[in-house]
This record gives C-alpha cells, sequence and structure tokens, in this order.
C-alpha cells in the first residue's frame, strides 16, 4: 500500500480543512458525522482534485482508554474506493495518515475483513494502539483483529470501552433512550441494501395515549401482549380495549410500579408470567397456543418465528430501563459502502405508537435480551 504522508503536504491539507478544524482539535471533540464528512470532503478535495469524490463509511476511532479521538473517513468515485485518512486529534496536524489507492485498504477494513462473524451497528470498536497500530474489537465478546490480521482482545490490549470512559459523537455512542435504537426507514434504505425481509401482517397496535386515556393505566408488556394477540385472535379492538386490557393486566399479574402525576398507573409485569397470559387469554378467546421462551435469545430466534408465519415478544434494557415489544418481521441489511458489514434488525410495535419501527437488535446496548415465539 502506498501511503504519502510528506509533511508538507499535510500542511497545505490542514490549511484546507481550516474551516473545519477548529472544532475537531477542540478537547470536547465538538465533531459530529455531518462535521465528519465535511472535513473528508476537503481533504480529498485537496489531494484528488481532479476526481468526483463523494466520503462515507465514517467509522469513530478511540484511543485505548476508551476516548474518542477521531474518526476514518473513506473516499469513493462511484461504487470504488478511492482512498481514506484518518483523522486523529492528537496528532500535531490532526491526521494520523492516510492512502490514495484504489488497492488500500484502511486500517478498519484491514482489521474487519479478518472478522467470521458478523458485524452488528454498535457492536465493533475501532483503537488507535499506537503510532502504526490499530485494532477492531467486538463489545460482546472482547475479542477481534488488528490492523495486520492478528486476532486480538481488549484484555491483550487494555483497552476500556467506550462507555466506560469515553464520548461517542454519532450514531455508535452510547444511546441516550430507547428512540435512539430505532432506524428511520429513509436511514435504512438511504444508507443499506436490504437482503433478506419477511414480515407478518394483521395484528393491531394501539397507542399508549389511547391506552392511558381508555384504561387509566399502562405497561409495556401487556401492550405487546396484547398487539400480539390482535394477531391470533379477535381482541375486539378500541370498543373492547379497556375490558382486553385488563384481562391481560390481570392474568400477567402485572402490578402497579408508580402513579404518574398524570394519574395513571404504570405496570410491571414479570418475564415468566408473559406467556401463560397470553396463551390463557388466546385460549378464552378461541385459540390455543404454544410458546418457547428463550431467555439467552437472538436474531435468528426472530427470524424463524416469523418465517414459519407467527409474531414473536422481545424484551431489553437500554440505558438500564427496560421494555417489551412485539415483533413482527426483520430485515437483514447490508452497508451500500461498505457490502461485508451485516446488520440484523427486527420489525417491531414498540408499544408507545401505531406504527411498525426498526430495531437494531444487534446494537450492543441493546442488553439482557430474552424473547417468546408462540405458535
Amino acid at each position: 500500500m502506498k501511503k504519502q504522508i510528506l509533511a508538507a503536504v499535510l500542511v497545505a491539507i490542514t490549511v484546507s480543512l481550516a474551516a473545519v478544524v477548529p472544532a475537531f482539535a477542540d478537547e470536547e471533540m465538538l465533531v459530529d458525522e455531518e462535521v465528519a464528512i465535511e472535513m473528508g470532503e476537503r481533504f480529498f478535495d485537496a489531494v484528488l482534485p481532479d476526481k468526483e469524490i463523494e466520503v462515507g463509511e465514517i467509522v469513530e476511532l478511540f484511543n485505548a482508554d476508551g476516548e474518542t479521538v477521531g474518526f476514518v473517513a473513506h473516499a469513493f468515485e462511484g461504487a470504488k474506493q478511492q482512498g481514506y485518512v484518518v483523522f486523529d486529534k492528537t496528532e500535531e496536524l490532526g491526521v494520523a495518515e492516510f492512502a490514495i489507492d484504489q488497492e488500500a485498504p484502511s486500517p478498519y477494513q484491514r482489521a474487519v475483513d479478518n472478522k467470521v462473524t458478523r458485524r452488528s451497528l454498535g457492536y465493533d470498536v475501532l483503537y488507535r494502539t499506537s503510532y502504526t497500530d490499530y485494532a477492531v474489537i467486538d463489545l460482546a465478546s472482547g475479542v477481534g483483529f488488528d490492523n495486520v490480521g492478528n486476532p486480538t482482545s481488549s484484555d491483550i490490549l487494555k483497552t476500556r470501552k467506550p462507555d466506560e470512559g469515553g464520548r461517542g459523537v454519532w450514531r455508535s455512542s452510547k444511546p441516550s433512550g430507547w428512540d435512539d435504537l430505532m432506524m428511520p426507514l429513509a436511514t435504512v434504505y438511504r444508507d443499506y441494501k436490504v437482503v433478506s425481509v419477511n414480515a407478518v401482517g394483521g395484528a393491531t397496535a394501539i397507542s399508549e395515549a389511547t391506552v392511558e386515556a381508555e384504561t387509566g393505566r399502562y405497561c409495556c408488556a401487556v401492550s405487546a401482549m396484547l398487539t400480539l394477540c390482535s394477531y391470533y385472535v379477535n381482541t375486539g379492538g378500541l370498543a373492547d380495549l379497556e375490558n382486553d386490557y385488563n384481562r391481560l393486566w390481570e392474568l400477567s399479574e402485572t402490578t402497579v410500579d408508580h402513579v404518574g402525576s398524570n394519574g395513571i398507573s404504570y405496570g410491571n409485569t414479570k418475564y415468566g408470567n408473559v406467556g401463560p397470559a397470553v396463551r390463557t387469554y388466546c385460549s378464552e378467546n378461541g385459540r390455543n397456543l404454544s410458546v418457547t421462551e428463550n431467555r439467552i435469545d437472538n436474531w435468528v430466534y426472530y427470524k424463524n418465528a416469523i418465517d414459519s408465519g407467527n409474531m414473536a415478544l422481545t424484551r431489553g434494557t437500554c440505558n438500564g430501563g427496560g421494555h417489551m415489544m412485539a415483533v413482527a418481521g426483520y430485515m437483514q441489511l447490508t452497508d451500500k459502502n461498505s457490502p461485508s458489514k451485516h446488520l440484523d434488525t427486527l420489525m417491531v410495535y414498540d408499544g408507545w405508537g401505531t406504527a411498525q419501527r426498526v430495531l437494531n437488535y444487534g446494537s450492543s446496548y441493546y442488553e439482557a435480551k430474552a424473547g417468546l415465539t408462540f405458535s
């Protein structure tokens, strides 16, 4: 791989980045993905002035302490990569290295190419561990590869997870809430190619606001159960919402966790009560169901359920807050700029609104997962 790291060239490039580098150089790291793309575009405008370059596949860069220090930007002309640049605020000129060559994979790409398992958004973290050394570590397992293809781990490299001291600056950072785990459809179809997809239809979701107005109570597990049950039996819709909701609340032995300032009683449901409650409710309404619990589930577990024509329930935590949702489908995605990157998602009814949403099931911040499938 041909690298060009001449000081005079870097000085010229740094000058060309003057409009955005001050934010990057600031100790608070005030760079988001939009600014990162702008910096990459300015960089490649300077070194490849005769090409129509678009910058994509921005990858956040961390030091061994889990602190954000920069990012890698990849340059494309059409579908072909033309090079990359590694920005690192700890370098005097802000640029650690770059290459202008179609045959030059970035340190991130060299490490990821050695992975056998799929990459899910939020799992892989790119570390710069020395002047020329990088590694991609999977946060779920703590293992990965360095930029020359050697297997390594967080224990060997003594790296810390970003949420143990670092501060992310864009999508791979720790989510502030559940909305950050949901992928807008515009983002899905803009940035990803849908490799496989399947869904079932016929379920009815009722918003939290409507549930509260009609019943004076709300519990995400009860809402998820009611949505799932509506796929298998006639739940009566809005006309019988209060009776249906209260019956599932009773069958699942849901207890009042607290009463809000609005007078609404908010409930808590034990995971082990959910399957039996659904089974009894559906039996009372003319349908016998079997239920399978999986307390250490995976994406394929839900895919198999959907492919068999059934729905499922998924439960997990985000930032310590638990939530249960009805699963109506799945999508397997690949990054349009990097086809080797895969992302597994679920199509869910989140209980707050009525529309299906795309859950980034593979995010490392969707934790303590468990699921139930029915047939």
